[in-house]
C-alpha cells in the first residue's frame, strides 16, 4: 500500500503542509547546521555566511530604502492629485460663477466700482450700506 492511496499516509493531506514547504525548511536547516559547524571548525568566517532565506543587515537597509522610495513617491503623487483635485475644483467654481453671473473679465469694472453698473440701483445700494453700518454700531 502506497502513501498516495491511504489519506492516512500522506503526511500533506493529514497536516496541510505541502512537500515542498517542509523541503525547503529541512534544506534551510541544513544550510544553517553546515555554517555552524564550518565555523566551529574554523573553516568559515561569521562575517561571510549567507543562509538562503535569511536576510543580511545590508539587504534589510536595501530593502528599507526601497521601502522609504516608494512611501515618497506615492507621498509625491499624493500630493499632485491633491493639488489637481484643487485646481479643478477650482475651475468648476468659476465656470459655475460664470454661467451664473457672468464671465468674470465683463464684470471687473462693476465689481470694483458698483456705481458703474446699470443694473445696480445706488440709492438702495446706499440705504443698504447706512443699515450694515448701523448695525455694527
Amino acid at each position: 500500500m502506497d502513501a498516495a492511496s491511504h489519506p492516512f499516509l500522506d503526511i500533506e493531506k493529514r497536516t496541510g503542509m505541502k512537500d515542498e514547504d517542509i523541503d525547503d525548511f529541512l534544506r534551510k536547516v541544513t544550510d544553517v547546521q553546515a555554517a555552524i559547524k564550518g565555523m566551529m571548525d574554523g573553516e568559515v568566517d561569521p562575517a561571510d555566511v549567507k543562509v538562503a532565506g535569511i536576510k543580511t543587515p545590508e539587504e534589510k537597509a536595501a530593502e528599507e530604502a526601497e521601502r522609504q522610495r516608494r512611501l515618497a513617491e506615492l507621498r509625491e503623487k499624493e500630493r499632485l492629485r491633491r493639488l489637481q483635485r484643487q485646481k479643478e475644483e477650482r475651475e468648476r467654481w468659476w465656470q459655475h460663477a460664470e454661467l451664473m453671473y457672468g464671465d468674470q473679465e465683463e464684470r471687473a469694472p462693476y465689481v470694483a466700482d458698483p456705481s458703474l453698473d446699470p443694473t445696480v440701483d445706488l440709492e438702495e445700494a446706499a440705504a443698504a450700506a447706512d443699515a450694515a453700518a448701523v448695525e455694527e454700531k
